[in-house]
C-alpha cells in the first residue's frame, strides 16, 4: 500500500508538532493582509514543506503505492500532451510536484500516529467548532452594528467584504465566512463536520459531536446563504436514508429540508443561482444573469467541449486554462455569454485557472482515465469488514470531497489531501481489524 524507510524510530503519541501544522494546513486560505493581498499559496506552501521535511528527517515520511501510480500514468499523458503542444513543461512539473509532495505529507501524518485516527480527526472537528462558533459571533455582530465582530481582518482573518443577502424584503443578514475569505470556503470545510453533525441526529452517535455541537456547525452552514453549504447537507442526508435508526431522524430532517426549501424559495441570492443555471439549460442565456451561474456554465460548455474531442486521456495537468482560451472561439456561445465574457475576461474571474469545479477540471485535463482513477482509489479503500463506524467515517470523507469539488478545482490543496489521506487511514485499521480476526479464527 506504501512506501516507507525500513528501520523507523519509534513515535511518541504526545508529539504535538505535527498537529500544529494540520490546523495551520486548514488555515492557509484564511490569512491575509491588511490590504486583501493573500498569503494563501506563500503560507500554504511554507505548511507543506515543514511537514515534508519534518517526516523526512524523522524518517516516517511514506508515499502511498496507488497515488505514485496514478499520477505517473497522468504524467505520461501529460508528455503526450506536451509533445502536441496542448500542455505546458512549466504547469505540468508544478502540478505534478505539488500533488506528490503533499499527498505524501497527509498520508504521513496518519501513519505517523499510527493511524489512530479518532484523536487525529479530533482536530478538525476543533476547527470546525471553532469556524461555527465565529460565524454564529459575525451574524450577531452585523445584526447590532458591531463592526469588529463581523469583520475580522483587524485579525488578518478572512475579509472585510460586506457580504450579505435580502431575506424577501425582511432586512440584509450576513453571510458568515467565519475565519475565510468567502462564504463559499466556509461551507466547503464545515460539510465534513454537518456530515457528523447529521449522523448524530439520525443515530444518536455521540462520539464525535453533541447534540449542542451539531446544532452550532448545521447553523453555521446555514448562515453561509451558500448553495455549497446546502448541497452538502443534502449529500449528507442522502447518505442516510438508509439508516436503520431513520424514524428517530424524520423530525429533524424533515425540518432540515424545510429550512432548505424555504431558502431556496424566499432568498434572492439563492434563487438568482438557480434561475441563472435555468436559463443556461434552456439555452436562453441573456448575459444578464448571476454571475456565479454563468461561470459555471461557461466551464460547463468547455469542459464539454473538451470531453468531445479528447474523452479519453484529456490535455494534462494544468492545461485547462489553455484549453479554455483556445476553444472559446470555436464554442458557438450566444451574444450573451460572449458579452459577459468580454466584460470578466481581463478581471480574470471565468475561473479558468482551476475551471470553476473539480469535475470540469479533472474531465478536461484527464479524461475517462483520470475518473476512472479516482474512482479506483475509492474503491480499493473502502473498508470491508462491516465495522459501522469506519463505514460512516469513509462517508464523511466521500461527502467532503463530492461537496469541496462542486466549488473548486484545485488539486493542491491541503484539507482535500486531508480527507483522502483519512479515507485510506480508516482503510489501513480496517485491513488490522481483519487480520486480527483471521488469527483469532485460525
Amino acid at each position: 500500500m506504501s512506501v516507507t524507510s525500513e528501520s523507523r524510530p519509534a513515535v511518541h503519541a504526545d508529539d504535538a508538532f505535527p498537529h500544529v501544522w494540520v490546523y495551520l494546513g486548514f488555515l492557509t486560505t484564511a490569512f491575509q493582509l491588511p490590504k486583501e493581498e493573500y498569503l494563501v499559496h506563500r503560507f500554504a506552501y511554507v505548511v507543506y514543506t515543514v511537514m515534508f521535511v519534518y517526516f523526512a528527517l524523522r524518517r516516517r515520511l511514506i508515499a502511498n503505492k496507488q497515488i505514485v501510480v496514478g499520477l505517473l500514468i497522468l504524467l505520461l499523458i501529460s508528455f503526450i500532451s506536451i509533445g502536441q503542444g496542448v500542455a505546458e513543461t512549466p504547469r505540468v512539473f508544478r502540478s505534478f510536484g505539488g500533488l506528490l509532495g503533499l499527498h505524501m505529507v497527509l498520508f504521513s501524518y496518519f501513519a505517523y500516529y499510527d493511524f489512530d485516527y479518532r484523536p487525529l480527526i479530533r482536530h478538525y472537528i476543533i476547527i470546525a467548532l471553532i469556524n461555527a462558533v465565529v460565524g454564529i459571533v459575525q451574524e450577531i455582530s452585523w445584526v447590532i452594528h458591531f463592526d469588529p465582530g463581523w469583520d475580522m481582518s483587524w485579525l488578518l482573518f478572512g475579509m472585510n467584504t460586506e457580504n450579505t443577502v435580502d431575506l424577501s424584503g425582511g432586512g440584509p443578514v450576513m453571510r458568515v465566512n467565519g475565519l475565510y475569505g468567502e462564504p463559499g470556503y466556509l461551507a466547503a470545510r464545515q460539510a465534513a463536520a454537518g456530515f457528523l453533525a447529521i449522523n448524530h441526529f439520525v443515530t444518536g452517535n455521540r462520539k464525535f459531536l453533541s447534540r449542542g455541537q451539531s446544532i452550532l456547525i448545521l447553523i453555521s452552514q446555514f448562515l453561509t446563504f451558500s448553495s455549497l453549504g446546502y448541497c452538502g447537507i443534502v449529500l449528507s442526508l442522502l447518505f442516510h436514508i438508509k439508516s436503520r435508526q431513520l424514524r428517530r431522524a424524520l423530525v429533524p430532517i424533515a425540518a432540515i429540508g424545510l429550512v432548505l426549501v424555504a431558502v431556496a424559495s424566499s432568498v434572492d441570492f439563492v434563487k438568482s443561482r438557480l434561475e441563472g443555471l435555468e436559463t443556461f439549460a434552456t439555452e436562453e442565456v441573456t448575459g444578464h444573469e448571476d454571475p456565479s451561474s454563468l461561470v459555471y456554465a461557461i466551464n460547463f460548455t468547455i469542459a464539454v467541449n473538451s470531453a468531445v474531442h479528447r474523452p479519453i486521456i484529456g490535455y494534462g495537468y494544468d492545461s485547462y486554462r489553455l484549453q479554455a482560451e483556445n476553444s472559446l472561439d470555436d464554442l458557438g456561445l450566444s451574444l450573451g455569454f460572449s458579452g459577459f465574457i468580454a466584460d470578466q475576461f481581463d478581471g480574470n474571474k471565468l475561473m479558468f485557472d482551476d475551471g470553476a469545479t473539480m469535475y470540469f477540471r479533472v474531465t478536461t485535463e484527464f479524461g475517462l482515465v483520470g475518473v476512472a482513477l479516482v474512482f479506483l482509489f475509492f474503491f480499493m479503500n473502502r473498508v470491508t469488514s462491516g465495522n459501522s463506524e469506519r463505514s460512516m467515517l469513509q462517508k464523511m470523507c466521500v461527502i467532503f470531497c463530492l461537496t469541496y469539488s462542486i466549488r473548486t478545482g484545485q488539486y493542491i490543496r491541503f484539507e482535500l489531501w486531508y480527507f483522502i489521506a483519512l479515507y485510506w487511514c480508516l482503510k489501513q485499521v480496517d485491513l488490522r481489524a481483519l487480520r486480527a480476526g483471521e488469527r483469532v479464527s485460525a
